[in-house]
C-alpha cells in the first residue's frame, strides 16, 4: 500500500517541484505592485487616497487589492477581495493596453468610475497612472500632479510596475490630455492674430473643445488676478473683450480651459505689443482712449453753430464744421 502511495506522490512532488517556481517567476512579470513611494492619489473631498498601504495589484485584465484613505477607508479595487463576486460583480478593468474602466467600491464612498466622462485612468509605458476617477462623494480622483502642472507645489503620483503591452494614451503632453478631457483644439489669439494694438481694449480669440465650460483668463502666469469666462462659443470660436494693463510694453496673456466639472488644461499664452500712442484728450469725448467713430457721430450730429458749446468744437470757435473735422481726423485712433 505504501508502495503505491510513493510510487503515484512521486509524479505529483516532481510536478510541484518544477511548475511551481516557474509559475511564480512568470507572475513577477504579469502581476504588477505598486510603488513604494509614487503610490498617493489625491482627491479634494477624500483627501490622500494610498494604493500602496492595500497590496492593489495590477494585471492585464484588472486590478485587485484595497486603497486606503484616513478620511474615507478601505476602497476596494475588485469584488474577488471579499469573495464577493456571486452577489456584487465589480471591479477595475485593465484592457491590457494600460486603459483602465469599471468600478471600485467604498463603504463609505460608494462607487467609483475609472472610466467617466472627461476622465479616463491610464497607465502609459513607464507604469505611470494618468488621469481622473470619479465618484458621487470623493469627486474627481487625480492620479498625477502633471496632470494640473501642480507637480512643483505638491508632487504626487501612483506607478506600478506592471507595463502595458501596447503603449497607451499618455497625459505626459499637454495635446494629449486636452483630448482625454475634451478641451482638444484648444487655443488662444488676440485680436485675431495681431501683434501690435494702440488700444488696451482687445478681443480675445478663444477657442476650446467640446467640454469646455470656463476659461480661466490672467495677465499673471499665477493666476491671481483672474477673469472667469463662461465659454459660448459661435462659429467655432468664442471672442471676448479684455482690456490690458496699463502702461506700453509687451502684454503676455495666459488661459486655461476648463469643464464643467472643475478640470482644465496646462497654460495657454499669447502676447501682443501695446504701443505708446499721443494723448488723445480732449478729442477722446467718451473716456475709452480712442477718437473713432463715437467722438465722429457726435461731430456729425453737432454740426453746425453751436453757441451753447459742445465738446466736439475742438478750436472753441462755436461752430462744430471742417476745421473741428480736421482736428478729429489728425488725432483720429488707428
Amino acid at each position: 500500500m505504501s508502495a503505491v502511495f510513493i510510487k503515484t506522490t512521486l509524479p505529483i512532488v516532481f510536478f510541484l517541484m518544477i511548475f511551481i517556481p516557474w509559475q511564480n517567476a512568470q507572475a513577477t512579470t504579469a502581476v504588477g505592485a505598486i510603488d513604494t513611494i509614487s503610490r498617493y492619489a489625491w482627491s479634494e473631498n477624500a483627501g490622500w487616497i494610498d494604493f500602496g498601504t492595500g497590496s492593489v495589484n495590477v494585471t492585464a485584465t484588472e486590478l485587485t487589492g484595497y486603497a486606503w484613505s484616513e478620511n474615507v477607508g478601505w476602497i476596494s479595487m475588485n469584488c474577488s477581495n471579499t469573495a464577493s463576486c456571486g452577489t456584487v460583480d465589480f471591479k477595475v478593468v485593465n484592457d491590457g493596453a494600460g486603459n483602465l474602466s469599471g468600478y471600485a467600491w467604498g463603504e463609505n464612498t460608494g462607487w467609483i468610475d475609472f472610466n467617466p466622462p472627461g476622465g479616463d485612468v491610464t497607465i502609459d509605458a513607464n507604469g505611470q497612472f494618468l488621469g481622473y476617477a470619479w465618484g458621487e462623494n470623493t469627486g474627481w480622483i487625480d492620479f498625477n500632479c502633471a496632470a494640473t502642472a501642480s507637480c512643483e507645489t505638491v508632487d504626487f503620483s501612483v506607478k506600478t510596475d506592471w507595463r502595458p503591452a501596447a503603449p497607451s494614451p499618455s497625459q505626459g503632453t499637454n495635446q494629449n490630455r486636452l483630448g482625454l478631457l475634451g478641451l482638444s483644439n484648444s487655443a488662444l489669439s488676440v485680436n485675431n492674430g495681431a501683434t501690435a494694438t494702440a488700444s488696451q481694449q482687445v478681443t480675445l480669440n478663444l477657442t476650446g473643445g467640446p467640454n469646455t465650460a470656463t476659461v480661466l483668463v490672467s495677465e499673471d502666469r499665477a493666476f491671481s488676478d483672474i477673469k472667469v469666462l463662461t465659454y459660448e462659443q459661435i462659429n467655432g470660436r468664442f471672442d471676448s473683450p479684455f482690456r490690458l494693463s496699463d502702461g506700453p510694453g509687451t502684454k503676455t496673456i495666459y488661459a486655461k480651459f476648463c469643464t464643467a466639472w472643475g478640470l482644465c488644461s496646462d497654460i495657454f499664452s499669447t502676447a501682443i505689443a501695446l504701443r505708446a500712442v499721443p494723448a488723445v484728450a480732449p478729442y477722446d469725448i467718451d473716456g475709452d482712449g480712442r477718437v473713432d467713430m463715437n467722438e465722429f457721430n457726435r461731430l456729425m450730429a453737432d454740426w453746425g453753430p453751436q453757441p451753447g458749446g459742445s465738446p466736439v468744437d475742438y478750436n472753441n470757435d462755436g461752430s462744430v464744421d471742417l476745421l473741428d473735422f480736421n482736428l478729429l481726423m489728425f488725432h483720429w485712433t488707428l
